[in-house]
């Protein structure tokens, strides 16, 4: 037992073959009043004129039981950028498998969702059993920094008992707000007991959880430069960072909801300026972390924009649109580094698709393309 606030119960009963077992009485007893690793010896009242029950009780540590999942301690004041779940345990979970002798089991696993992405996972199968331990840690790539009109993502715990004959059967869902996570000055995991709901649903799922940020997965391409005096900007640079929910155009043959292979194209409005992203490989939430740049033509730098088109790479039947943006860069003329997101639409259809670039127009003192 993990939580204090637990108590134990035994009941007494009658056993009688023919009929239901007779209620002789029942003792309860706080874990809180046990000390930690001591043996405890006493006779206990079964209630009043039905006699008394000796137990021996013991609240003890046990290694098995342990699990210690991301202890280090993230101080670094930095937005999060990678989700950690450790997946402990589970207990009371429904009879799924039902037994010709007993009263049944489970084969259950755990899917992890986070809502609004791909982003996905599962834990192995635990045969025949309704308390399981799975001790399985995952780490998913997810920045806490949101387009502005998408919340805080959460995340969805799923239990489902495993059947190769007639398919998997839903045990219960449990979702988990991370809002919580990105306001905490010193990140470290946290260990969350999650009630399944739902049709049939019985037991809960113990979880360790840390929003943490990981210097491997931050992209900081550029920093802020001042503008040389009498200057005009005449380079474009273009971090190309991430996407999220994405369009699927690659459909699944057998099974899954499919996928696609995202580029992002730029071309500067008015000119022939142009670059293109690489392609990620079956991805719905492309993680690039490119860096391109486009000289810019001579004359006043005001009133360009920069055009993004997004597209699924086909070698064989060619490229699908995907969506497209466009930015003023008269936003950009200070020489800072802006961190945006933008919307990709299709036709009239505003997809739920979000784009994070960073963009900064600076000086460079090498020449520049003339307008064609």
């Amino acid at each position: 037992m993990e939580d204090g606030s637990l108590s134990f119960k035994c009941v007494v009963e009658d056993y009688d073959a023919m009929s239901k077992a007779d209620h002789m009485g029942d003792v309860t007893v706080a874990l809180s009043d046990l000390p930690p690793q001591k043996v405890v010896r006493k006779w206990h009242s079964l209630g009043e004129e039905k006699g008394e029950v000796e137990l021996v009780l013991q609240w003890c540590y046990d290694a098995d039981r342990d699990f210690e999942a991301f202890p280090e301690v993230d101080e670094s004041g930095q937005a999060p950028n990678e989700l950690c779940v450790g997946v402990f345990r589970a207990r009371n979970l429904a009879v799924k498998d039902k037994g010709i002798v007993g009263k049944g089991s489970s084969d259950p696993y755990v899917k992890l969702k986070v809502a609004g992405t791909t982003l996905e996972r599962r834990t192995k199968v635990k045969k025949t059993t309704l308390d399981p331990v799975w001790k399985e840690l995952f780490i998913l790539p997810l920045s806490s920094e949101r387009p502005p009109d998408k919340p805080t993502p959460q995340l969805e715990v799923s239990c489902w008992d495993h059947d190769m004959v007639s398919g998997d059967d839903a045990m219960g869902t449990a979702t988990l707000d991370l809002s919580k996570w990105t306001s905490l000055e010193k990140r470290t995991g946290e260990k969350v007991w999650l009630p399944l709901e739902g049709e049939g649903a019985s037991g809960d799922v113990c979880v360790v959880v840390c929003w943490r940020h990981a210097e491997a997965r931050a992209f900081e391409p550029f920093e802020d430069d001042a503008l040389p005096e009498g200057k005009e900007p005449n380079e474009l640079r273009i971090g190309l960072f991430q996407a999220t929910g994405l369009a699927v155009k690659d459909k699944a043959l057998l099974w899954g909801e499919g996928s696609s292979d995202p580029r992002m194209t730029f071309s500067v409005d008015g000119t022939a300026l142009k670059c293109t992203s690489d392609t990620v490989k079956k991805s719905l939430d492309p993680v690039w972390k490119q860096v391109m740049t486009l000289e810019l033509p001579k004359g006043p730098a005001g009133g360009l924009k920069l055009q993004g088109k997004c597209e699924d790479v086909d070698e064989v039947s060619g490229a699908d649109f995907m969506g497209q943006f466009e930015v003023d860069l008269d936003e950009c003329l200070d020489g800072k580094v802006k961190r945006l997101w933008r919307s990709l639409e299709q036709g009239n259809y505003q997809c739920a698709i979000k784009f994070r670039w960073i963009i900064s127009r600076c000086t460079r003192l090498t020449g520049s393309f003339a307008h064609r």
